[in-house]
């Protein structure tokens, strides 16, 4: 044989060798390492993926009171408080039917739901814990990993986008509750193998394709109702329940109010330090969020009302509430700082205990002032759809929520509701 085919021969050889081991390297590697950056992707801490490494394996223990909620925006578990207790008897708004559909390749069982007169919903983050609460309510779910899947918010200004521009909310696989505590939710679900081949037998595709058509959360801005007249949408807007807007500070800032007047001075910069408010003599470490979150709307429509803000290239400005709330705990040991977001949020969605909040005109956030109107900032958090859907899904559901029963509900998840006022 010639040498130069033998040298081919050889190094053609090494190269299928090399290749087998790459392609071998890879599996391992997708099997034991990408498998856990779904849960990054999904805001998961470190502590959070090790403990679902841990908990590898194909029949997870009954869970369903510790999973915490896997969203970057939450640091508080989403279980059934103490004394929970079942509120909807005889559901209007069951999981729907399902069928076997042979177009769909996944999952291959081919199930999916055909009909629902439960209503796609999106929404604030705000307002996650009464989205989870209804599914609880309405499908008799009993896990907290399904629920949270179940329930998938998009934020405020991208659920209106959604809701105006009739987007198909999230689609999302649904555990009927014979089988929730038995399935390691979101592991099953990427592992591969017998327990994904399980996860498949046992799980169904809920609502591929389906619009949202409802919202909830803060009510829209400006830009919003300007987004759905563009669209052609007329949106009927409903109260469902009160909360408080509210201005954090680090716990060992000495002041314990402040009125609108100097609120409107320090975000718009006129005020620069905490003793002209009398305080410390300190910078004010001011925090803004982005423009068209919920909490930016309402700091602008409820607090300055036409005064400028500070321009954000000159002031502090967070994409997230959670990480405002870090933010003002934390800043060079956080005493000069200052934002603001709703109390709902930093009550029930993510605590920290640096920081607290400032009295508005000498009125703390109670629930009792909040209920009487005497906190200045009380707010309402809505429910939203398309005009001339009322009697959709989504207008069903809104006026379910607004029914003795509903609002009952918004009780039991934690909110002030409309009818106890």
């Amino acid at each position: 044989m010639k040498k130069w085919l033998k040298r081919l021969l050889i190094l053609l050889g090494s190269l299928v060798t090399a290749l087998a081991l790459a392609a071998g390297g890879l599996f391992l590697y997708a099997h034991f390492t990408l498998r856990y950056d779904y849960f990054y992707m999904m805001g998961a801490t470190e502590e959070q993926v090790q403990r679902f490494k841990r908990q590898g394996k194909d029949e997870a223990p009954d869970k369903s009171n510790e999973i915490q909620v896997i969203n970057p925006n939450i640091n508080q578990a989403m279980a059934r408080a103490p004394g929970w207790k079942q509120i909807v008897q005889n559901s209007q708004f069951p999981i729907g039917a399902f069928a076997r559909d042979p177009s769909v390749q996944y999952p291959s069982n081919g199930m999916r739901q055909v009909n629902s007169a439960y209503p796609v919903i999106d929404g604030s983050t705000v307002m996650i814990p009464l989205a989870i609460e209804c599914v609880r309510q309405h499908w008799g779910t009993t896990n907290v990993e399904n629920e949270v899947n179940i329930v998938q918010f998009s934020t405020t200004h991208y659920a209106y986008e959604a809701l105006f521009q009739r987007q198909p909310g999230a689609t999302f696989w649904y555990v009927p509750p014979e089988y929730e505590n038995r399935i390691a939710y979101n592991t099953d679900l990427i592992s591969g193998g017998e327990a994904f081949e399980r996860f498949q037998q046992r799980a169904y595709w809920v609502r591929p394709g389906r619009p949202v058509e409802l919202f909830l959360g803060t009510a829209p801005s400006p830009e919003e109702l300007a987004m759905a007249e563009e669209w052609g949408v007329t949106p009927v807007i409903e109260p469902i329940c009160w909360d408080a807007f509210v201005f954090i500070t680090h716990k060992d800032n000495p002041v314990e109010s402040l009125t609108l007047e100097q609120l409107r001075g320090i975000f718009s910069g006129e005020i620069t330090n905490w003793k002209q408010v009398g305080g410390r003599d300190e910078a004010i470490q001011a925090y803004q969020r982005e423009p068209g979150s919920g909490s930016q709307t309402g700091m602008e429509e409820l607090v300055m009302q036409g005064v400028p803000m500070a321009d954000p290239k000159t002031v502090l400005v967070e994409e997230s509430m959670a990480g405002l709330v870090e933010r003002v705990a934390e800043y060079r040991n956080g005493r000069a700082s200052i934002g603001y977001t709703y109390r709902y949020y930093i009550d029930r969605l993510y605590k920290s205990d640096k920081i607290k909040t400032i009295a508005i005109e000498g009125v703390e956030p109670t629930d009792a002032n909040i209920r009487g109107g005497d906190y200045p900032l009380r707010v309402n958090y809505v429910g939203v759809i398309r005009g001339g859907e009322e009697a959709e899904p989504g207008g069903l559901f809104l006026d379910w929520l607004l029914s003795a029963e509903g609002q009952a509900c918004v009780a039991q998840a934690g909110y002030i509701p409309m009818q106890n006022s």
